[in-house]
């Protein structure tokens, strides 16, 4: 006895994927026109060849009798084996031929017919509209594979709570007093640092000379293994960490990033999650393309996380919306948290937020 799936391949992988992962079928069968070759190929090497064998279809897309011809040429069914068939992808008229084929097969063969949903539900469609939950779940390295697309660099929130952990007791306490050490830093930093964007790629020691030469009411001076950061000549901040993580947490927000994730954990204790997840272009792995704050993973589908400690601008959401795109697929979520609320005058903002499908929080709201 075996198991065979047919899956057609549209656009939106991620049900293909997951619907071969829960059954784990002996032989998938992929239905693809060339529209969806590319994709087809992406899940193909995805499959584990040890315990699946993989058959491609490709057809026309809209030509019934062609693709019955070819389902009846590639697929031989002996008795007592077992055919799933995922009508979620494709075209209307790829399901049509294979509905067809599936109602040929004689009695001896189980027939089962299903599509899923964006919830992570299947739906056995010709069995009363049964519905079962997704046993399997799908990793965050699997889902970026089915777009085509790879993780240069992240972190691991674990190690990276336990790293800055020290630190954070310091800020945590400071956050919301508006005339804090660590506040009075922060506007600092925006003033003279963030305020270009080009500011963000200089070494920890211009950013150092660029602040102490503007201001006298802190002090930061490196040391040997990290950097010293006085306030009205008292140490305020003794940070004991590489050049690259001192720049993550002070200059490019990680502090907030991370105090965001230790909130998201708390909430969401069994999802996937990875901080400062940095993508580049494929052609040239030395490039990077793009950086999400927060990723997370909830089994079925990406969150992206957009963490943003000042004022949010209208490219941040635009950025937030190619993100989800590239790299989420179709039912990925976006979620921009604030450390401020949004300018009760920028109504444009809230529409593009709405527009975008893009969820808004508030830290303190978390």
């Amino acid at each position: 006895m075996s198991k065979i799936l047919i899956n057609l391949i549209g656009k939106e992988t991620i049900p293909n994927y997951h619907a071969y992962k829960e059954i784990q079928p002996d032989i998938l069968i992929q239905v693809y026109s060339d529209f969806s070759k590319k994709a087809a190929n992406i899940l193909a090497s995805m499959v584990n060849i040890k315990e699946t064998v993989v058959v491609s279809v490709e057809c026309d897309g809209w030509n019934f009798l062609e693709l019955l011809e070819r389902l009846r040429e590639s697929i031989k069914l002996l008795p007592n084996d077992q055919l799933f068939v995922n009508v979620t992808g494709g075209t209307k008229m790829m399901a049509l031929p294979v509905y067809e084929f599936a109602k040929e097969q004689n009695e001896e063969v189980e027939v089962r017919l299903f599509y899923s949903t964006t919830d992570s539900k299947i739906i056995w469609f010709l069995e009363r509209e049964k519905k079962a939950n997704f046993a399997s779940e799908l990793t965050i390295k699997e889902l970026i594979t089915l777009q085509n697309q790879q993780i240069y660099s992240s972190y691991n929130f674990d190690s990276i709570k336990e790293k800055f952990e020290k630190y954070l007791q310091v800020i945590s306490g400071q956050i919301e007093k508006g005339t804090s050490p660590w506040n009075k830093f922060l506007k600092y930093v925006n003033l003279y640092i963030r305020v270009e964007e080009e500011n963000n790629s200089q070494s920890l020691s211009k950013m150092i000379g660029v602040l102490n030469s503007k201001q006298q009411v802190f002090l930061l001076k490196l040391k040997e293994n990290g950097l010293d950061i006085h306030y009205n000549q008292e140490l305020f901040l003794s940070i004991d960490l590489p050049e690259s993580d001192i720049l993550w947490f002070l200059f490019n927000s990680g502090w907030f990033e991370l105090l965001v994730a230790i909130k998201l954990v708390e909430k969401f204790p069994d999802y996937e999650i990875l901080l400062n997840v940095i993508f580049n272009f494929r052609s040239n792995q030395k490039l990077v393309r793009n950086e999400v704050d927060i990723l997370l993973c909830d089994g079925n589908k990406l969150i992206f996380i957009e963490c943003k400690s000042g004022i949010i601008k209208s490219k941040d959401i635009d950025a937030i919306k190619i993100r989800k795109e590239v790299y989420g697929g179709l039912i990925g979520d976006s979620i921009l948290v604030g450390r401020y609320p949004l300018n009760p005058t920028s109504k444009h903002l809230k529409e593009k937020i709405k527009e975008y499908g893009i969820k808004h929080r508030l830290f303190s709201t978390l």
